[in-house]
């Protein structure tokens, strides 16, 4: 009978919560691995008869349907085959840790996901309300872009980088979300947070109007959530052939996305939801230029991003968005 692994726990004792990844010890890690481990099989049968009783959309490993999207959510699970009757499981190979599986960061006001390799967000997640944003506490001036410590410095994109680079410091959470926090605001500067953006006709203009745009969001509704990122899209060339080119910056080699992606989940006063995409190109655009042209379906992001977004929202405020 294959035994089946959910690897939850073991992420868990390994890195505890609100601890980065980049934070933890990796003997002490692989320790704590090692000996959950050698304790959480179960059979395939078991898991079985778990996965069919747990569609609920509300649950933690929430389901979602529809065209080409059904399959389960929730923690990883690794398949490791016959466990044997006694000594070890097969899983043992992992004795010294597991490659990374990520770098989460819990700020003050956001969460988000940091590209080690391109030095840069995956994924940047806010929350907004008018409540918050009524609250005018925090100013702009004499906050100071930061490295993120946070990370071993072989993965962090330096200051340096960004001088003279030709490029702007991106906000992916923008400080304008967090005047209610002063802390909340300086913790947007780290440069994990940010993005090369190309400045004058993107970052200073069409990218600000739009975060301009989701802001106002909340006058009317309830809760906005948000999730912004870079991406790295294929361009077809003269031989006919698709290539992903993105140019790289700095000492540290910063990756320049070739895009930009916002999505807003919003929840009207009455509970229901709405979702608005969008892809922007990372470059000069006219002031002219709706921000409606850059609207784009929510499964087209997700594919194009390689992870899902906002997957325990139900099926009817997903389908053919």
């Amino acid at each position: 009978m294959l035994a089946r692994l959910r690897l939850g726990a073991v992420v868990a004792a390994s890195f505890g919560a609100g601890v980065a990844c980049s934070q933890v010890d990796q003997p002490t890690a692989a320790a704590a691995a090692g000996s959950l481990l050698q304790w959480r099989w179960a059979s395939s049968a078991t898991q079985q008869n778990a996965d069919a009783g747990d569609g609920d959309a509300g649950d933690g490993d929430a389901v979602r349907s529809g065209a080409g999207r059904s399959m389960r959510f929730g923690l990883p699970q690794v398949y490791a085959g016959e466990a044997p009757k006694q000594g070890l499981p097969p899983l043992q190979v992992m004795r010294y840790g597991f490659p990374d599986m990520g770098s989460i960061k819990y700020r003050e006001g956001y969460i988000m996901s940091y590209d080690r390799r391109n030095k840069t967000a995956n994924w940047v997640c806010e929350h907004l309300n008018a409540e918050r944003l009524a609250v005018q506490e925090a100013k702009r001036d004499g906050m100071a872009f930061k490295e993120d410590d946070t990370d071993p410095e072989l993965f962090r994109a330096r200051l340096a980088d960004y001088r003279g680079s030709g490029y702007d410091r991106g906000h992916m959470a923008p400080a304008g979300n967090y005047k209610w926090s002063t802390k909340a605001m300086e913790d947007t500067f780290y440069l994990s947070n940010m993005s090369m953006q190309v400045g004058k006709g993107f970052n200073r203009d069409k990218w600000e109007e739009l975060e301009s745009y989701v802001r106002s969001l909340t006058k009317t509704n309830r809760n906005v959530y948000v999730c912004t990122g870079p991406l790295y899209l294929p361009r077809q060339e003269a031989d006919g052939n698709m290539y992903v080119r993105y140019k790289v910056v700095g000492p540290s080699q910063v990756a320049v996305p070739t895009h930009f992606f916002k999505v807003a989940v919003v929840e009207a006063p009455n509970g229901n939801l709405t979702i608005q995409s969008w892809v922007l190109p990372n470059e000069v655009i006219p002031n002219d230029t709706p921000l409606t042209s850059f609207k784009r379906p929510l499964a087209e992001i997700e594919r194009r991003a390689g992870f899902l977004l906002y997957n325990s929202i139900p099926d009817k405020y997903t389908r053919g968005v």
